[in-house]
């Protein structure tokens, strides 16, 4: 019953006030339910409740789902793992007038089938477009892996010409655009978001939708400053997370690393009010804060530590430290 409620609380939250900038997180796993009533659980309210559509497992074993899904407003987004199944959007599921459009990963890849067009396959990994205003089915045999979004049309039809008419593998993850994209998803999605986020970062994902659908001119402009700027920060910052430890990581390895210019990743930084060498040396300060005050790292002399996450002069660094936090590294480690 708790995985009951959980999906439906954010099916909720997901259809209303979109002003009501707030994040909600639906986590839901075969494995926590009873094994008798689970596959009956999910198809139900994972499945026809919270997104419209039918689940058919492909195998005796069953329906194994696992997933968690990032509730923003005017879209939802989720990432997980799913058996061999089928994604079904029927005529009496229609009947609850939806009609968002949903971008289906997987590892496996789908064969797409919709009535009167026969069917097709997506590629391993590549997107896969399922719009809930038409009928459909979606099968895979390998869900190891599988992300989506769902986002309500209207937020993309004056933003996509012929929107109607994208084709089904339009987000090939070989293109820019459509990477920017999952990038940015697998990001918000496994990442805390606070409620103050929620609004920026669901305005974000519609801009690198609509960039990956094929918008033009103003609307693609509009994107390349707000989603995909955000989108473009935000891999950076992953990038430095990866990277505290290379004493020649700077915004120049960093953008030869992402495809990008120095000069535009600096810029992303000024915009985020701050400076590429300012956030390298807070990520590494609170770093080493975090490391000194662990007590396995107890007998690893503070030098050391503070080399192997880059400062490698120790007056520097202690400087550094005292003036960030207001206490030296010694009387952190003596708490």
């Amino acid at each position: 019953m708790a995985a009951r409620m959980d999906v439906e609380g954010a099916q909720m939250s997901r259809q209303g006030d979109a002003d009501d900038a707030s994040v909600a997180v639906a986590r839901l796993s075969t494995r926590a339910l009873d094994r008798g009533n689970r596959e009956a659980e999910v198809r139900e309210y994972y499945g026809r409740i919270g997104m419209g559509l039918d689940l058919e497992p492909r195998t005796e074993a069953g329906l194994e789902f696992e997933a968690a899904t990032l509730i923003l407003p005017n879209l939802s987004a989720s990432f997980g793992s799913v058996a061999p199944v089928t994604w079904t959007r029927r005529a009496d599921l229609m009947a609850d007038g939806r009609d968002d459009i949903c971008i289906s990963w997987i590892a496996g890849g789908y064969r797409f089938e919709r009535p009167g067009s026969g069917d097709a396959r997506t590629a391993p990994g590549a997107g896969c477009i399922m719009p809930l205003d038409r009928r459909f089915s979606a099968t895979t045999e390998d869900g190891s892996w599988t992300a989506c979004i769902q986002i309500a049309r209207d937020l993309l039809v004056d933003r996509v010409p012929g929107l109607d008419d994208v084709a089904f593998d339009r987000i090939d993850r070989s293109r820019p655009e459509a990477c920017l994209l999952f990038d940015y998803l697998w990001s918000v999605t496994h990442l805390p978001i606070g409620d103050a986020r929620a609004a920026t970062v669901s305005a974000h994902l519609v801009d690198l939708v609509a960039l990956a659908l094929g918008s033009t001119g103003d609307v693609a402009r509009g994107a390349q400053e707000g989603g995909v700027r955000a989108a473009r920060l935000l891999s950076v910052k992953l990038y430095i997370a990866r990277n505290l430890h290379r004493s020649t990581l700077s915004a120049r390895t960093a953008g030869q690393a992402l495809g990008i210019g120095a000069r535009y990743v600096r810029s992303l930084f000024a915009d985020d009010g701050t400076s590429f060498s300012d956030y390298v040396t807070e990520r590494r300060l609170v770093a080493i804060r975090s490391r000194i005050a662990d007590p396995s790292e107890a007998l690893r002399p503070i030098g050391d530590i503070a080399a192997e996450l880059g400062f490698p002069e120790p007056s520097t660094f202690y400087r550094r430290f005292k003036s960030r936090f207001g206490v030296t590294p010694s009387e952190v480690r003596r708490g």
